[in-house]
């Protein structure tokens, strides 16, 4: 029952997130506190608790929220505490790997992010593995442009661009127009 709770909170929690312009479009969010909160009794179930499915999910939260936080090195903590739950899961090690990539952004390390990525991208051809190789294309592309590299990072990001448009999700083809407007403002 309390996660129950806690994945309602978490909702409330990414209603608080938004996208920064003045730093790549990292996400950010306008209530630290709550997300303080929320961290404090996330991280008190997960020492209470057993089952792996729920760990798993807490520890992704957790990596969440803290990189929403901007303390990248907490996030990285839980993320890889998250990846050695999910070895004989390709799909979830290759979400986890991706969110990682983006602790590790976060942290300035930008060339361990895109090999995570890579790494993700890796498993999504391998086991075929649909409806994820936008975001993966996106992170990327984010990661570049942090790096300097435009011109990659605008071709990864038309391709993710095409993929959202054939998916239909305003919210991410937003997205993605976004970081591309942002492109051509630098």
């Amino acid at each position: 029952m309390l996660l129950e709770q806690l994945k309602q909170d978490f909702l409330t929690i990414n209603k608080t997130v938004y996208f920064d312009e003045h730093q790549y479009l990292r996400e950010q969010t306008k209530d630290p506190k709550s997300v303080q909160a929320f961290i404090k009794q996330a991280e008190m179930l997960l020492q209470q608790i057993e089952n792996a499915e729920e760990q798993y999910y807490l520890l992704g939260t957790l990596g969440y929220c803290y990189r929403i936080l901007n303390q990248a090195n907490k996030a990285i903590y839980y993320l890889e505490q998250c990846l050695k739950k999910v070895e004989e899961n390709p799909a979830r090690k290759m979400v986890t790997l991706i969110r990682l990539g983006e602790a590790f952004k976060y942290n300035n390390q930008h060339h361990k992010a895109l090999k995570l990525f890579e790494d993700a991208q890796a498993i999504q051809k391998t086991h075929n593995i649909e409806n994820y190789e936008d975001f993966i294309y996106q992170h990327k592309a984010k990661c570049l442009m942090e790096l300097g590299d435009n011109v990659q990072a605008k071709e990864l990001l038309k391709l993710a661009l095409a993929i959202r448009k054939d998916k239909g999700v305003d919210s991410l083809i937003t997205s993605t127009e976004k970081a591309l407007q942002l492109l051509k403002e630098e």
